[in-house]
């Protein structure tokens, strides 16, 4: 599992991030996109909060030839490493990431200051529709073309400026190749719907600072899951906010978040 640092010197800092990516988009082509415009991890750095990011077991920038299988319980074990071994204050979970997080903050009590969830369980296909993913190596993995991402950003409308599109199509993969990730995520998200309410619910009790980050691609019903005064909507984002020009709004409230924090203890 690669390990991503934007660093910001202890007297600059106001708070340490760990960022928990989605299940299909690697640090360089989403949380920390290198193009001529700030990245995500750019513009927090900016503000005196330090991050780390990682990429998934199967998830990343080439094709992985071995076979994969289901690594959710590996991924969580590296990341309670990564905790374990580094100052890290708060937890910002993506999409997939969601899924982890809940994991983590049950299996690490105390050692989280608190957890924000980016755009969990988004509406990107509607319910009870055929997944028409390319499979390969067994079902093992999924392929993920460029004309796809390239639709796909036009069917949900996002916001992505051209020459921050442009980045991110290239640093998908290595020239004209296709992006190749585990398809273990979905079956995780799938298995863990049934119970999302409850996790949630014991989330809401931890005593830690939490608050969720919705996109015009949320569900509403997910939404309704969490209380009003501790989420967020960005009603012209989509769920490629972190490459949206919407991602400086969503850094506001992720600084404000941590100087509340700060303040509150």
């Amino acid at each position: 599992m690669s390990v991503y640092i934007k660093p910001v010197k202890q007297a600059n800092r106001i708070g340490t991030v760990l960022y928990l990516p989605g299940a299909t988009w690697h640090n360089y082509s989403m949380f920390d996109l290198p193009s001529d415009e700030a990245s995500m991890a750019d513009i927090l750095q900016q503000r005196g909060i330090e991050t780390y990011s990682i990429n998934w077991e199967g998830i990343d920038r080439l094709p992985v030839d071995a076979q994969v299988g289901n690594a959710h319980d590996r991924n969580l074990a590296r990341v309670i490493g990564l905790i374990e071994q580094n100052p890290i204050d708060y937890i910002l979970a993506y999409s997939y990431g969601v899924t982890v997080a809940l994991d983590l903050v049950r299996a690490l009590p105390g050692k989280i200051r608190g957890i924000m969830l980016l755009d969990p369980y988004p509406a990107l296909k509607p319910p009870g529709a055929p997944d028409d993913s390319v499979l390969t190596d067994g079902g093992d993995k999924k392929i993920v073309s460029r004309n796809q991402v390239r639709a796909d950003l036009t069917k949900f409308a996002s916001t992505v400026e051209d020459t921050v599109r442009e980045a991110y199509i290239e640093n998908l993969t290595d020239t004209d190749k296709e992006l190749t990730v585990a398809v273990y995520p979905s079956a995780v998200l799938k298995e863990r719907w049934s119970s999302l309410e409850n996790l949630i619910i014991s989330l809401m009790q931890l005593p830690i600072a939490s608050h969720v980050y919705f996109t015009k691609t949320s569900k509403a019903n997910v939404r309704n899951y969490f209380p009003t005064n501790r989420q967020t909507m960005f009603p012209t984002a989509s769920h490629w906010i972190l490459i949206e020009p919407e991602r400086h709004q969503l850094a506001d409230s992720i600084e404000q978040f941590i100087k509340d924090d700060n303040r509150n203890n």
